[in-house]
């Protein structure tokens, strides 16, 4: 039924992603290669060495920490769009340090002797093997989107070919450095200063300019034989005035220009302000770039893990395949899949913003199911097991109570990331043929494929905050089943939730009621602000969700989890396991 409304050209933004996906695993492979390589040229025997393995390490993790600052700040200061970017180095310091360090140990620690012969069943077994069953999935879909363009009935992409080319010429757009240059009143005859440019017309975002005189300009020498509307006049102005690529339908060719001829028209000279930005003919292809790292970082995270944390890794992995095995992990995907498709179709009556009340519904959806499955596996997993006995076997072994906890949170954590990933890709493909639905029984006809990528661009920054809250359940039920079982875990947990949710609300009161705004200040130090996760705002009041905050949030969820955990790790101290 999906591909029954129109064409399937909607595919098109989801297949992005899948370019993306693909791409990923072929650096996984060249990466992989590299390790490799350098373990058999010597690197193992540096690995091997605990002096040697720490001072290369440090080493690589400074080179790590130095790229990563080069790139945080370089891409501060001004966005794509024109707006502030705010650096924060502060932030960057909390992000990029311990990045940094588990980078540049996890790098050198990979190429040791015991990583090597491990180094397969790393990668076949447990999280790596449904990672990689999904993203070869996904990796086959890029490429019969590529190859069906020949094959007219499963041709699903829009210009393949095209949008390729756009990934390529990504790095050669962007805004260029502002110029300024003195014009003479122009003469009889004159045809234009000739002004030194690079850029496809095809590629303009937007031109600004600043003059105090009335200006003309035009891609080739202005005469009097020139056509009317292959020139463009700006007006004299003390502000920018600033111009679409499509302001003046003609003015700018679709091919490569390489000089702009511009003339003074008024009575003296003048300094020109220029400044252009260009982005490819598919700017949705920067999708395809962050695609690509998140396939690769996911990959890098599971072997650096299982690298400087064998012993909690062996527990994580254990967890993993333990819940997804359980009868209750398909049950909850395969409740929230239907649910999701479901509601595609259901009319929401709200003149013309279904989508946003789909998102909306959607998200909290995803995430209750994978909180419910999260509190339930951590009652499972480590109240059962404390009262089953199985956790003193566990602990007869050489792991520390510290690596027991570490590494169940670790494999329910990875547990509610798979259900996050499934129910999160099959939510993004439905979020992209929402809006192509609607503009069909809308009859406003199908909608460009644009449409429908836009609104999944939107939807990822609520996937991503919504497994931080999901994170923060987790340590926060493992805590819990340390010493309470599944039904206080469940009824504890809840009513976090519930807080968590209207604590802002509480605070808002202050200054009406003194009382109210010290309970509210309690439960928010005590209790997660959850409302910190929740962007549904911001998706119906179409803002985005800025990079920083995302840091941000990171930032508050890695500290509140650390602190969970140290809480369960006192309270499981002193429990009496025998």
């Amino acid at each position: 039924m999906l591909l029954a409304i129109g064409s399937a050209e909607w595919l098109t933004g989801f297949w992005l992603l899948s370019v993306g996906v693909a791409l990923g695993l072929i650096l996984l492979l060249a990466l992989l290669a590299v390790f490799i390589v350098g373990s058999r040229l010597g690197l193992a025997k540096v690995a091997d060495s605990k002096k040697l393995n720490t001072i290369v390490g440090s080493v690589l993790s400074l080179v790590f920490i130095g790229i990563g600052a080069y790139i945080w700040f370089s891409m501060s200061g001004t966005s794509a769009d024109g707006q502030t970017v705010n650096s924060s180095p502060f932030l960057a310091f909390l992000l990029l340090v311990p990045t940094g360090l588990f980078l540049g140990f996890g790098a050198i620690g990979i190429c040791s002797s015991r990583s090597q012969e491990q180094l397969n069943e790393w990668l076949t077994e447990g999280i790596s093997f449904w990672l990689l069953t999904i993203a070869s999935g996904l990796s086959v879909f890029a490429l019969i989107g590529i190859a069906g363009q020949q094959v007219p009935t499963i041709r699903f992409v829009t210009q393949p070919n095209a949008i390729l080319q756009s990934v390529f010429r990504l790095p050669s757009t962007g805004v260029q450095a502002e110029r300024k240059i003195e014009i003479n009143p122009s003469l009889e005859g004159d045809q234009g200063l000739p002004v030194n440019v690079n850029f496809y017309g095809s590629e303009l975002k937007r031109f600004t300019f600043q003059s105090d005189q009335r200006l003309e300009f035009a891609t080739q020498p202005i005469t009097v034989d020139l056509d009317p509307q292959k020139i463009l006049e700006l007006p004299a102005s003390s502000e920018p005035t600033t111009y679409n690529g499509s302001s003046r339908e003609g003015a700018i060719p679709k091919g490569f220009v390489e000089k702009l001829y511009i003339r003074n028209m008024g009575d003296r000279p003048t300094q020109l302000s220029l400044i252009l930005e260009t982005q490819p003919e598919f700017p949705q292809v920067r999708s395809v770039f962050v695609a690509m790292i998140c396939t690769l970082a996911s990959f890098v995270v599971i072997l650096f893990q299982s690298v400087l944390l064998p012993k909690e890794s062996a527990i994580s992995w254990a967890t993993f395949k333990t819940e997804t095995n359980q009868p209750l992990f398909a049950i909850l995907i395969a409740v929230g899949g239907v649910f999701l498709a479901a509601a595609v179709y259901i009319p929401y009556n709200t003149f013309g913003e279904d989508i946003k009340m789909y998102v909306t519904t959607g998200c909290p959806v995803i995430l209750l199911l994978s909180i419910f499955f999260a509190v339930w596996a951590s009652s499972k997993s480590v109240s059962e097991e404390i009262d089953g006995r199985t956790a003193l076997t566990v602990l007869a072994k050489p792991i520390s109570r510290r690596q027991f906890l570490v590494g169940k949170s670790l494999g329910i954590g990875w547990t509610v990331g798979i259900m996050f990933l499934c129910l999160g890709l099959w939510f993004l493909f439905l979020v992209s043929y929402k809006p192509i639905y609607d503009g069909v029984e809308s009859s406003k006809g199908a909608l460009p494929w644009q449409d429908g990528f836009a609104e999944m661009a939107k939807v990822i920054p609520a996937l991503v905050l919504g497994y931080m809250e999901t994170m923060v359940f987790v340590c926060i039920s493992v805590m819990i089943s340390t010493r309470l079982p599944i039904v206080s875990n469940l009824m504890i947990c809840f009513a976090i939730y519930i807080m968590g949710h209207i604590t802002p609300l509480l605070l808002e009161k202050e200054d009406s009621f003194q009382g109210v705004a010290v309970v509210g200040q309690t439960i928010s130090t005590v209790i997660p602000v959850l409302e910190h996760f929740d962007v549904r705002a911001a998706i119906v009041g179409e803002v985005g969700v800025p990079m920083v905050y995302l840091g941000w949030t990171l930032v508050y969820c890695v500290l509140y989890c650390s602190v969970a955990l140290l809480v369960a790790l006192i309270l499981f101290e002193d429990r009496d396991l025998s």
